[in-house]
């Protein structure tokens, strides 16, 4: 009785799942890990602000609290995942178009190389998080129905705050891709 009970949990879609979010947060956190270490990309998006601390609340800390508004007004459905994947695959495919583009982009110049950089940089930072949100709305798919409110409240602030955090840093993207362009040789 008790063996199939453990059995029953271990199978279960919600521990499958915490089991592989924690291993996955643990592979991105591990340093020298050649294909999970994010942890650059991260750090060089903070450093776009290293002359403008007050534009990381407007970027990170504005999309936390329109989240928090959102998941007051509204908690995460099947439905709305269902048009968050559609969005961010469309927009994913979006970035990486951008890559190539941004790939073939060259100057001599140190200052529109420096910003060629962080563009680049951003648009992997928009993907990073975009597979990151698609991962998150994906499991939420697979679990079904969240019984547990603040569980569900706290997936709801999660699925928000990136999807407001990537639509925000697109901005950036539009900024630094016209400077690029205006300065192009």
């Amino acid at each position: 009785m008790i063996i199939h009970q453990i059995f029953n949990f271990i199978w279960s879609t919600e521990f499958l799942l915490s089991v592989s979010g924690i291993v996955l947060l643990w592979s991105f956190t591990k340093k020298n890990n050649n294909f999970f270490d994010i942890r650059k990309v991260f750090v060089d998006q903070i450093k776009i602000f290293n002359d403008a601390k007050g534009q990381v609340f407007i970027f990170y800390g504005i999309p936390m609290l329109m989240a928090f508004g959102i998941a007051e007004y509204k908690l995460i459905e099947p439905d709305i995942i269902d048009n968050i994947v559609i969005v961010l695959s469309i927009f994913i495919s979006m970035l990486f178009a951008v890559l190539s583009i941004l790939t073939n982009l060259n100057n001599d110049d140190e200052h529109y190389k420096k910003v060629l950089k962080e563009t680049f940089n951003t648009v992997v930072f928009e993907c990073v998080l975009c597979i990151i949100e698609l991962i998150v709305s994906v499991a939420i798919l697979f679990i079904g129905g969240i019984s547990t409110v603040w569980i569900k409240y706290l997936f709801s602030v999660v699925v928000y705050y990136l999807m407001f955090t990537v639509f925000l840093n697109v901005f950036i993207i539009i900024k630094r891709m016209k400077r690029l362009f205006e300065y192009k040789k």
